[in-house]
């Protein structure tokens, strides 16, 4: 049977531990990859893949987000508040899969952006007007050990 979430939806483990100490700064990330890309993230990809962070503290997203990049993430996506953690931490079920999928645990997810920003006006997922400030994600990549190019032409074929 596979994994199943007890936490989800309308919450996270990051809100939970929040609640439990107010006082302190919880910053949730990196739990969308092995411990092994946490720590040397540019052995795949250049470190290219995307790297989300939640939390409500400015302060202490910055602390972390100099940390990451000292470590090598080169893409970082601050999501906002602490309740934003809720969807990294739901893609641990698509993680788990891609596990299977691609028979390794050493790959990253990768955000695709568009090459111009959003100008429609519609709403982001904060709720935020479309404006050349918010650019809108498009696509997901998996990045993984054999090149990119590679696998997309190699999955194309089969």
């Amino acid at each position: 049977m596979p994994p199943t979430l007890f936490v989800k939806d309308t919450d996270s483990l990051a809100e939970q531990i929040q609640r439990e100490f107010p006082d302190a700064k919880v910053v949730k990330t990196l739990n969308t990859m092995t411990a092994s890309l946490m720590v040397n993230p540019r052995q795949l990809v250049g470190g290219a893949h995307s790297t989300f962070i939640s939390g409500d503290d400015t302060d202490a997203k910055d602390t972390v987000t100099a940390l990451l990049t000292e470590l090598g993430h080169a893409d970082i996506i601050d999501l906002g508040g602490i309740s934003t953690a809720r969807g990294p931490e739901m893609l641990v079920k698509i993680w788990l899969e891609l596990w299977d999928a691609l028979g390794t645990y050493e790959f990253g997810i990768k955000i695709v952006r568009l090459a111009q920003p959003r100008r429609d006006g519609w709403p982001d997922a904060h709720g935020r007007p479309g404006s050349p400030d918010y650019p809108v994600a498009t696509s997901m990549a998996i990045a993984h050990a054999q090149p990119i190019a590679s696998w997309h032409t190699s999955k194309q074929r089969t």
